[in-house]
């Protein structure tokens, strides 16, 4: 098992041996403009920043958005050329992992964790952040203060764009690391060392301090 070196901050080095790549971008989220950002937010930014770091690359024909830190699997294996080929010739331009659908909850709803599509339907999927308070004041739904699903959703519903599903695709818990309870507990600790510790602190830790007893 490999862990970062530190636990404070994280350094360009250790990323690009551990995700294996050299397109890496560190940001303070400590600076002002974060400081006010709820994790949602959050993600809608670093999904638009990883794709223009992506394009500045190079120019190709497909494009995928998938998270680093998620193992796949699948009941049944895509198609992958065909799936494509579908891209390729316009039907449809991009796919997710989950059907757009209605629910009670966050209303209307798409797969955000998974997307592979042309340049423009991308374009279009990675604009939330860009877009975000234009929608709030031309009253468009998905607009600022974002949500996770639905955000991606109207944009794709606004621009017509035609959407298929990866069928059968699995999402089995996070790849690369797996942490025990003591290294856990170490983050934990390092973490609210600097900030006051909250009920769910205490409630983790003592918890943490209990399956640490019953390894000993």
């Amino acid at each position: 098992e490999k862990y970062f070196s530190r636990l404070g901050y994280i350094t360009y080095e250790e990323l690009a041996e551990f995700y294996d790549t050299k397109f890496i971008k560190i940001e303070n989220e400590d600076e002002d403009r974060f400081r006010d950002l709820t994790n949602i937010q959050k993600m809608y930014y670093k999904m638009s920043e990883c794709y223009a770091m992506a394009k500045n690359i190079d120019s190709y024909d497909v494009y995928i958005r998938i998270r680093p830190d998620l193992l796949i699997d699948y009941r049944q294996k895509p198609n992958w050329s065909e799936i494509f080929e579908n891209i390729k010739n316009g039907m449809p331009k991009i796919y997710v992992d989950h059907k757009p659908e209605l629910t009670s909850g966050v209303k209307f709803v798409i797969g955000d964790q998974f997307a592979i599509g042309d340049e423009r339907s991308m374009d279009i999927y990675h604009s939330v952040w860009e877009t975000s308070h234009r929608f709030r004041n031309e009253r468009f739904l998905g607009e600022w203060p974002l949500a996770p699903h639905s955000s991606i959703a109207y944009r794709l519903y606004y621009a017509n764009l035609d959407v298929n599903i990866i069928d059968g695709m699995l999402f089995k818990g996070l790849a690369n690391v797996k942490l025990d309870a003591k290294k856990v507990y170490e983050l934990i600790k390092h973490d609210v060392s600097e900030r006051e510790m909250t009920k769910a602190d205490r409630v983790f830790l003592e918890a943490l301090e209990r399956d640490l007893k019953g390894f000993s």
